[in-house]
């Protein structure tokens, strides 16, 4: 009878505790446990790339101070007030596209919205042949003061194969529509920077003509702001406007050296693409 009872209490302890077994904790451990969300992924900013554009201009010249000194022939006078134009030749199907005034960007991003610019403006300066102009100085050894027609003085002069801005511009941009540098992005971008100016200087003074050529100017140094809008994936259209200030220092006239300074304001329309060397991962 004592082996009865003692058989039974063990048959029911078992029973009392299976439900307490590994499998049992492993039910409950699936049972009570939270499911954590995946966490989003956060987009990537476009990588830094490459751009580079092609366009023509217009240009606008404050009245400029033009100084001619010819020292072996007694000529030392200075034009004041002095009107330049450019000369646009847009009419690029009947010459080759480097005739009109053009310009030139190429630009490489160093971060997302901040990038580094080559900047080459075309842009052709001109002095207006149809105006009077206040002179003095001495010509022929002789002094001279009051108002000329600039004809008389001077039958040509211009920066006509190009006054040839240069400068190496900071770039911002600041993303208005779509994601960068794909279909429908648009986005406007403020430059800044200095460089040098490369006439090409062809004149006529006193009759006597220059020997024609490229040559050093001096300083230069801009700003610009820009819209761009990317028409289709990387190709993009741009409209900016742009102030100059460049130095033209001993240009090249018959028997002696021209100095003014030039004060510009340009109009350009571009197209370009953006583009990166390293295939993307």
């Amino acid at each position: 009878m004592l082996d009865l009872l003692v058989v039974a209490t063990l048959i029911a302890g078992s029973a009392s505790n299976a439900g307490h077994g590994p499998t049992a904790i492993a039910r409950s451990a699936q049972t009570t446990r939270t499911p954590v969300a995946a966490a989003k992924p956060k987009p990537l900013a476009p990588p830094p790339g490459w751009y580079v554009s092609w366009g023509y201009n217009t240009a606008q010249y404050a009245p400029v101070d033009i100084h001619f000194v010819q020292s072996g022939l007694g000529n030392d006078f200075t034009f004041t007030g002095a009107q330049m134009h450019d000369s646009k030749a847009w009419d690029i199907w009947n010459h080759p596209p480097t005739v009109p005034q053009y310009s030139f960007r190429v630009g490489k991003f160093i971060k997302p919205n901040f990038a580094i610019e080559l900047n080459f403006d075309h842009a052709k300066a001109i002095l207006t042949q149809d105006q009077t102009v206040a002179v003095s100085g001495t010509i022929n050894g002789g002094t001279v003061s009051g108002s000329v027609p600039v004809s008389q003085l001077v039958q040509e002069y211009q920066l006509n194969n190009g006054a040839n801005f240069v400068l190496i511009n900071l770039v911002r941009r600041f993303n208005l529509v779509g994601q960068p540098d794909r279909t429908g992005n648009i986005s406007a971008l403020i430059k800044g920077g200095a460089g040098f100016t490369v006439p090409h200087t062809q004149n006529i003074v006193l009759n006597e003509p220059n020997e024609k050529g490229f040559q050093f100017g001096g300083f230069g140094a801009g700003i610009e702001g820009v819209i761009r809008a990317h028409v289709y994936r990387t190709i993009y259209a741009e409209f900016s406007q742009k102030g100059f200030y460049g130095q033209y220092r001993k240009v090249n006239i018959n028997e002696g050296k021209a100095y003014q300074h030039l004060w510009a304001y340009v109009t350009v329309l571009q197209f370009g693409t953006t583009f990166n060397f390293h295939d993307s991962k």
